[in-house]
């Protein structure tokens, strides 16, 4: 199949953020897109978390309909699909194919396949960059329209399992929510009036890990979790990368089941996520970003109330609000903060029979999360089969 570089059938726009300094650019009805807006699979998006003026518009560059909006600052590699008129920030350089010659979804797709593409090309800085040269020169495979428009139809099907599937553990996720707030109440304010303790009460160590620099070696025996593997309510050790072949770590840097890891430095929406880990796991560690619940003693608490508590919106609220760092994507949480922050422990019978009900549900889960995979493997190896 014939191959032609990216800036051959697409323009090619580097975003830019409209002056802070001027009010009248910002606050409109324009969608501002940020590395924050984007996904790792092609979604057309219509909204964003920020908006600018029209006359905010007129300082950045306006991507249309059908644009194709892809990270190559930082988050290397997240994208979406333009719904309507946009602009975006200087982290992301968007794709405006020429559509007699690419189909859009067609051109999206490809370029989800591309974040390892884009690492290698990224310049060794502390912060992942492609730039736009680089960028316009990636190989797009070139078929006939006809045979695009297929392509993506068939790619279409197989990611609408994929989003059933998540949609049906969203909604178990939802479930165990309401459980949760009919048997103990909200976290933070205690309407039910609970016992009130602090966390160093009852938490004897927060155990934090040890980060290396990405390696190609994958010959040890040990791998090193990203703060990816806790960011989304499930524990996904996907998210990981090998640690050095010569490197052997500590006993208690290692992840067993039934710990609960937390996120210590994130972003501010992010910093506080955490997982139970449910499963059997061998020769995983943390790094030095998560931090690994050593209990005093567990008679005061179950793990699945814990883990629900700690999870809870308002109490990740809380965290943020209390988390440091001098720039406004990333947030870093101290212990003596962390320690300091109220926990309400109501009886331990009702927290059992809180136990009884959420392994019934995760057993539902589990099955859903195994169908969900195998959705992922046929998906993949459908885009392997387009665009190996």
């Amino acid at each position: 199949m014939r191959e032609v570089e990216l800036g051959e059938v697409a323009r090619i726009e580097t975003g830019t953020t409209p002056s802070k300094k001027n009010p009248d650019y910002h606050g409109g009805n324009i969608p501002f897109v940020k590395p924050g807006d984007l996904d790792e699979q092609p979604k057309r998006i219509f909204e964003a978390e920020s908006y600018v003026t029209d006359l905010g518009a007129k300082q950045g560059r306006v991507i249309p309909e059908n644009g194709v909006m892809v990270c190559c600052i930082g988050s290397l590699g997240k994208l979406a699909i333009a719904g309507r008129d946009m602009i975006t920030n200087q982290q992301i350089n968007s794709v405006i194919f020429n559509e007699e010659k690419v189909e859009p979804k067609f051109g999206a797709y490809f370029l989800s396949t591309q974040k390892k593409e884009l690492e290698h090309l990224a310049s060794s800085t502390t912060v992942a960059i492609v730039n736009k040269t680089n960028f316009s020169k990636l190989k797009i495979p070139l078929p006939s329209l006809s045979e695009q428009k297929a392509i993506v139809a068939k790619l279409d099907r197989a990611q609408r399992l994929i989003d059933i599937d998540k949609e049906m553990l969203a909604k178990y996720d939802e479930l165990i929510q309401s459980v949760f707030l009919e048997m103990f109440g909200d976290p933070v304010t205690n309407p039910k009036e609970w016992e009130v303790k602090k966390l160093g009460d009852v938490v004897e160590k927060l155990v934090a890990g040890k980060s290396f620099k990405s390696t190609d070696d994958d010959s040890g025996d040990y791998r090193v979790i990203k703060t990816g593997a806790v960011s989304w309510n499930t524990f996904d050790k996907s998210e990981s990368k090998p640690l050095p072949p010569d490197y052997e770590p500590p006993s208690e840097h290692f992840i067993n089941k039934g710990d609960i890891l937390i996120s210590r430095m994130n972003t501010s929406e992010l910093v506080g996520a955490s997982v139970l880990v449910r499963d059997e796991i061998e020769n995983y560690t943390i790094p030095d970003r998560i931090w690994k619940i050593k209990w005093k003693s567990k008679d005061s608490q179950t793990l699945n109330y814990f883990w629900q508590c700690i999870n809870h919106e308002s109490f990740r609220n809380e965290i943020s609000k209390i988390a440091t760092g001098t720039s406004g994507s990333m947030k870093n949480m101290s212990k003596k903060k962390m320690f300091n922050m109220d926990v309400i422990l109501p009886p331990i019978e009702l927290q059992k029979k809180f136990d009884e009900i959420c392994d019934k549900i995760e057993h539902q889960k589990r099955q859903l999360f195994n169908s969900l995979k195998k959705s992922e493997e046929l998906f993949s190896s459908l885009v392997q089969g387009a665009f190996g």
